[in-house]
């Protein structure tokens, strides 16, 4: 599996894991949570998608702007609509975050053959 995907599917893992967690909280954290997963899954999803088919560096570096607005846009939309608890959603977020360096993590290990 490319990096990237692997990446929005731990991604998209940890904030399901987030949101069964946040709900011994309660509901309105669990909804933060997942919230904050498509805040993030959604824009990564599309990024990964457009990294396999991009061959161009120039026009990488233009789909990672769009990935970034579209970021913001999600998230102005969810806290404008929906007014997530903002400890769900920004934790959520944090660990979502905390994947890219799990996700590049394990593939230093399938490179030196672990």
């Amino acid at each position: 599996m490319p990096l990237s995907y692997r990446i929005v599917t731990l991604q998209a893992c940890a904030a399901m894991i987030a949101a069964a967690c946040l709900l011994l909280l309660s509901v309105e954290e669990a909804t933060a949570a997942l919230l904050a997963g498509a805040v993030g899954v959604i824009p990564g999803g599309y990024l990964a998608w457009r990294a396999q088919v991009e061959r161009s560096p120039g026009r990488l570096l233009g789909q990672g702007m769009i990935k970034f607005v579209l970021t913001v846009v999600l998230m102005a939309v969810a806290f404008v609509w929906f007014k997530p608890p903002p400890f769900g959603f920004f934790s959520t977020l944090v660990l979502m975050q905390i994947m890219y360096i799990f996700g590049a993590l394990g593939r230093a290990d399938n490179r030196l053959g672990r």
